[in-house]
């Protein structure tokens, strides 16, 4: 059974394997925590806070209606 999945995941779109020459660091390269690249993103959104609230709005108006979309 083993083998058959190996199969499987080798032909499979779904599974596919990226070797990569170089070992990946997973931490972010900036967090919330540090406040490090977050300064300029803050301040776009509190410039665009009654703008962003008002979009907000006018979906949430049209709320059932997107509920009634099939996918």
């Amino acid at each position: 059974m083993n083998t058959l999945k190996s199969i499987y995941r080798f032909l499979s779109k779904r599974w596919q394997t990226l070797h990569l020459d170089y070992r990946v660091d997973f931490t972010p390269r900036s967090s919330p925590a540090s406040g490090a690249g977050l300064v300029e993103i803050q301040a776009i959104l509190e410039q665009q806070r009654s703008n962003i609230a008002g979009e907000v709005e006018r979906i949430l108006h049209y709320t059932e209606q997107l509920h009634a979309i099939r996918k």
